[in-house]
Order: structure tokens, then C-alpha cells, then sequence
């Protein structure tokens, strides 16, 4: 019997722990999970000053798949089998200014088709015969980022199963699962809340992602447990 994966299409390197990180532990999503980093070149560390020297980047972007690795030390620990992937593409912050502040589908679909976002995902996907479900953030927040993978799930649902998950921490920003809902333009019928406990979630965000902490993210996560109940998965 063929053992059936799990990926996560996800924005940035974190994205997955802020919003699933209960759901994978409790091992909802299975034992072998495939995490695909998409937007992982950054000049992005932490709070600190951004700047676009190369010298900057390349330490930001090493220093981020370092700590995402350490999640999948701590997942492997745990006997849940998590390859992240980290496909490379510029984040916004590092695309020409003009372009990145604009958030209409029109821009949107420019961008997929300008780096070649679908036939690259496909490229990678089709190295893994074995994943049977594809989950995709659902573009809260209105991140350039986290929009335009939500965008280009429309591309795979003729061949994966096509979930969505509610990005940690913009989904703090809503007040109840029917607003969060309305941010979904696919309709999906079933819905799983997993709940998590606020401090021990931000406790390990801060030992484990360790440049992305922020004093924030421990409201931001008391908000989404206290009025969504938890992290949020349609499918």
C-alpha cells in the first residue's frame, strides 16, 4: 500500500508552525507531510533593518531555513515524517516597488504568470507521486504573498484534493469563523478547528523561530484561540 502525503503550499518560512502547527502534532494531517516553502529569498530577519545587499539576503535566507529546519527536527522527534522545501522565489519585500502594493487579481495573475509561479509548482509537485492533498493558505491579511498562492490553488484542483488553512496571525484581525469563511471564494463544506494553547504556541515559535519572534504574536495568538478557537482548515 502506498503511503499517501500531505503538502502544505506555504507563503514564507513559519507560515506552516503559525497556522497548523497543533493541527500536524496532533498528527491530523497524517505522519508524512511535505512543506513547500515558496517565497523563501528574503532580506526579511526579524525586526531589524532590511535592506537589499546581497550580503543581507543570503544571511537572512539562510538563517530562516535553518530555523525552519529545527521544526522539523522537533516534528521528527515526535515520529511525524516533515520535509520542508524552500522553492527559492523572491519574496515581495525584494520585487520592484511599484508592483508588490498591488493586491487586485489583475496584479495578482500578472505576478503568477510573470515568475512562472504554476509550472514550477507542478515541476516540484510531480516528484511526488505519492501526495494526494495540496493545502493552501486562504490569503487573509491581503500579503501579496499569501494572495497569490491562494490565487494559484485554482490550477491543481483538477488533479489534488484542494484544502485551505486560515493564515496565523492575520486571521486574529476577524471575529468569527462566518467572516473568515467569506474570505473563501471556493465553497468547502467541512470545516476543523484544532485548538492550541496561546502561550505554549508562541513559547515554541519563539525558541524554534527565533529571529521571526515578536512581542505581539502572543495577543495576535490569544485572539485567534480566544474568538476562532483554534487553527482553522476547510476542506
Amino acid at each position: 500500500m502506498v503511503t499517501k502525503f500531505v503538502c502544505i503550499v506555504s507563503p514564507h518560512i513559519d507560515d506552516v508552525y503559525l497556522s497548523l502547527s497543533e493541527t500536524i502534532i496532533r498528527r491530523n494531517l497524517g505522519s508524512n507531510i511535505i512543506a513547500l516553502n515558496v517565497f523563501t529569498t528574503t532580506n526579511y530577519l526579524g525586526h531589524k533593518d532590511k535592506n537589499k545587499d546581497f550580503k543581507h539576503v543570503s544571511l537572512a535566507t539562510s538563517t530562516r531555513i535553518r530555523e525552519e529546519l529545527g521544526f522539523s527536527d522537533f516534528l521528527y522527534h515526535r515520529n511525524i515524517n516533515y520535509l520542508p522545501l524552500f522553492l527559492g522565489f523572491n519574496d515581495s519585500c525584494l520585487e520592484e516597488d511599484t508592483f508588490i502594493r498591488k493586491e487586485s487579481n489583475y496584479y495578482i495573475m500578472r505576478r503568477i504568470k510573470k515568475i512562472k509561479l504554476v509550472s514550477q509548482l507542478k515541476t516540484t509537485l510531480n516528484k511526488f507521486q505519492e501526495i494526494e492533498v495540496l493545502l493552501f493558505p486562504m490569503g487573509l491579511g491581503n500579503h501579496l504573498d499569501h494572495l497569490t498562492l491562494k490565487s494559484a490553488s485554482k490550477f491543481f484542483e483538477d488533479r489534488y484534493k484542494t484544502w485551505f488553512y486560515a493564515d496565523i496571525p492575520y486571521s486574529s484581525r476577524y471575529g468569527s469563523i462566518a467572516d473568515i469563511k467569506k474570505s473563501l471564494s471556493i465553497p468547502k463544506k467541512n470545516i476543523e478547528i484544532k485548538k492550541f494553547k496561546p502561550k505554549k504556541k508562541a513559547g515554541l515559535f519563539k525558541e524554534i523561530y527565533k529571529t521571526q519572534y515578536y512581542y505581539k504574536i502572543d495577543e495576535e495568538l490569544n485572539s485567534v484561540a480566544r474568538n476562532l478557537g483554534g487553527e482553522i482548515l476547510f476542506k
